[in-house]
């Protein structure tokens, strides 16, 4: 939503909070939106904003929850699953923390490389546009050591 004029931002913003207090669907959403963008872009924006939305919202409830100490990265596990959440898929880092692909991380991997083209720090999904990834929070206490070294996100270095 950033990168919208103001006006288009205030608009999209006041939309989508009337959706959600609507308890509606996510079709009425890309309906409201449809005047700003069109129908494809309203479909893209709708699902894209709402899973930054709500991603976000879980982890300010994790945080105040005082129990949860991380976020694990989760995706659909299919042909659709795009490179980026595919390399992070069931990783987890501390709450106030992202996944890090950083330069190293994209020569690396050429799939990767070709998906983000740039370094990138993601701190919730999505990560891309029309991302299906969501997050489930993690206790570290709760995790063995092997648990632990098994899910930890590592970027390439």
């Amino acid at each position: 939503a950033w990168s919208l004029n103001e006006s288009t931002r205030q608009g999209v913003v006041r939309e989508i909070n009337r959706w959600v207090r609507s308890g509606a669907e996510l079709p009425e959403l890309e309906r409201r939106l449809e005047s700003f963008f069109g129908q494809p872009r309203a479909h893209r924006v709708a699902v894209t904003e709402v899973t930054r939305i709500y991603a976000s919202g879980n982890v300010m409830a994790w945080q105040s929850s005082g129990v949860v100490s991380g976020k694990r990265w989760q995706t659909a596990v299919d042909e659709r699953v795009c490179p980026i959440c595919a390399k992070l898929h069931n990783t987890f880092v501390e709450l106030d923390r992202g996944w890090e692909f950083n330069a190293a991380a994209l020569a690396a991997d050429p799939a990767l490389a070709r998906a983000l083209r740039a370094p990138l720090t993601v701190v919730v999904p999505p990560a891309h546009v029309l991302c299906r990834c969501w997050l489930q929070p993690v206790v570290f206490e709760a995790l063995s050591e092997e648990e632990l070294a098994a899910g930890a996100f590592q970027p390439a270095t």
